[in-house]
């Protein structure tokens, strides 16, 4: 096992440099022809909001069957990143032709068994 060094020492067998300070750097001039500003437009800033939250969180099958709006508006019908079904109505539901339901529930229109036939 080697002797750990600091400092100068281990700058010297690594060969490492320390980067100069950030006021020491060159800038690049605004009329320079390759700077950024005039080479492209940037868009807008906006702020950061992470996907999960732009999302509207609204049941798409609870507002189709009539449900009140407190109720579609309460959850999602799948999970934004799983893409699991959350949707409490339709979980309950047990399909009349297959019998699935929690995970793999499905509405009579929707099961595979059908599409199959």
């Amino acid at each position: 096992n080697r002797p750990l060094v600091s400092g100068r020492e281990s700058n010297l067998s690594t060969g490492w440099q320390p980067l100069p300070s950030p006021g020491l750097l060159p800038l690049p001039s605004l009329y320079s022809p390759n700077c950024a500003l005039w080479t492209q437009r940037l868009p807008p800033a906006t702020p950061f909001r992470p996907r999960e939250m732009s999302l509207k969180r609204e049941c798409k099958f609870c507002r189709n069957n009539g449900e009140a709006t407190a109720t579609f508006s309460s959850h999602a019908l799948r999970c934004p990143r799983t893409k699991q079904l959350i949707c409490p109505v339709l979980r309950s539901y047990v399909c009349g032709i297959c019998g699935a339901t929690g995970d793999d529930a499905h509405t009579h229109n929707y099961c595979p068994q059908l599409k199959s036939e």
